[in-house]
């Protein structure tokens, strides 16, 4: 199933944070906005960026994650056939959802933050938009 650009208003999160958020930190407890917004395929670089900075956040040896290069690597198409959306703080894609659609059902594929960005509510903000996304579809 497509996305349906047309019906993507951006959502935006007003995050309170201590830790700042990598190279698009404010000053310590500064209030920013995250912004959830439907990926475009140009996104897809910096969406694979992401997948393997967090899967190697975990400690896997390396070994490991080259044989994890397929199944972590966004690709335009996969963006532009499945419904894709993005964490995003001051312009910086930090982190991103992808729901699938099989046999007329839903399925969470991927749901990834920046390392730097983890702890901070941003994740359970993907997943629970992911969830009211679903819910939209019954």
């Amino acid at each position: 199933m497509k996305p349906n650009h047309a019906l993507q208003p951006a959502i935006a999160l007003r995050l309170q944070s201590t830790r700042p958020v990598g190279r698009v930190a404010g000053s310590l407890g500064h209030m920013r906005v995250m912004q959830i917004l439907l990926a475009k395929p140009e996104d897809a670089a910096k969406l694979t960026e992401i997948t393997f900075a967090a899967k190697r956040h975990w400690g896997y040896p390396e070994r490991w994650m080259e044989n994890w290069r397929h199944a972590l690597t966004i690709h335009p198409e996969f963006i532009a056939s499945h419904e894709t959306q993005t964490a995003c703080v001051e312009g910086e894609l930090i982190g991103f959802y992808s729901l699938v659609c099989e046999l007329g059902r839903m399925r969470l594929e991927h749901l990834w933050v920046l390392p730097e960005a983890m702890r901070r509510g941003i994740g359970r903000a993907l997943f629970f938009h992911a969830v009211e996304r679903e819910s939209i579809r019954l």
